[in-house]
């Protein structure tokens, strides 16, 4: 079984993903990892092109408070969006690869899209896959939930010095998760708002998973 796990930042995928692979005793990867050599392997000629969103983080310094001063909500969301694509061949190879070795396998991260889960079921059988999407769209829970509980190397408040920032960047995050919304319900896959009671959310998501 192949255990997609998809959603805006900052909204609990990196700890479904540990759990569940505690669980079940099955290896996962983020995303970010293989979206990282996939950049490491593009022709600087198409850097810019291909991955907008680190182009944003580039052109600011890698400061939150100046790409959210420069640049609207979004305008970030949609580089999100767009970069994320980039990385969706390079994912389904490694689950063809895992598929043809009968392991089961987790794969977490914003890069994980309704549209992209729906082109690998067509390619594969659908039954070998298991998905759900997490979400938020409370700013101030988004902000408070992302300052009170920081995780390891965090971005959120690492790249950020001036509160108002939070705010915008908990505006993307909802904005980005109501793009994943409207397209999980398009293709008929569960999603699960962390906003409120986050670790008894955590909890129905891995019931979902393990069901």
């Amino acid at each position: 079984m192949i255990y997609l796990i998809g959603g805006a930042p900052r909204c609990g995928k990196s700890n479904l993903a540990k759990k569940l692979s505690k669980y079940l005793n099955i290896s996962f990867i983020s995303a970010d990892t293989i979206e990282s050599i996939v950049k490491i392997n593009t022709n600087k000629e198409y850097l810019s092109e291909k991955f907008p969103k680190d182009k944003i983080r580039d052109k600011t310094k890698n400061s939150n408070d100046i790409m959210y001063s420069e640049y609207s909500t979004s305008e970030i969301k949609n580089a999100y969006i767009k970069q994320a694509k980039v990385s969706w061949e390079s994912i389904k190879k490694l689950i063809s690869i895992e598929l043809m070795k009968n392991n089961d396998y987790i794969i977490e991260g914003h890069q994980i899209h309704p549209e992209f889960i729906k082109q690998i079921k067509n390619d594969y059988n659908k039954k070998k896959f298991k998905s759900i999407f997490l979400l938020r769209d409370n700013v101030d829970l988004i902000v408070k939930n992302c300052t009170e509980y920081p995780s390891k190397n965090d971005w959120f408040i690492d790249k950020t010095k001036k509160q108002e920032t939070y705010y915008k960047i908990a505006k993307m995050i909802k904005k980005y998760s109501i793009f994943f919304n409207k397209e999980a319900k398009k293709q008929k896959i569960k999603t699960i708002n962390t906003d409120k009671k986050f670790k008894t959310k955590l909890k129905q998501a891995h019931s979902h998973l393990t069901s």
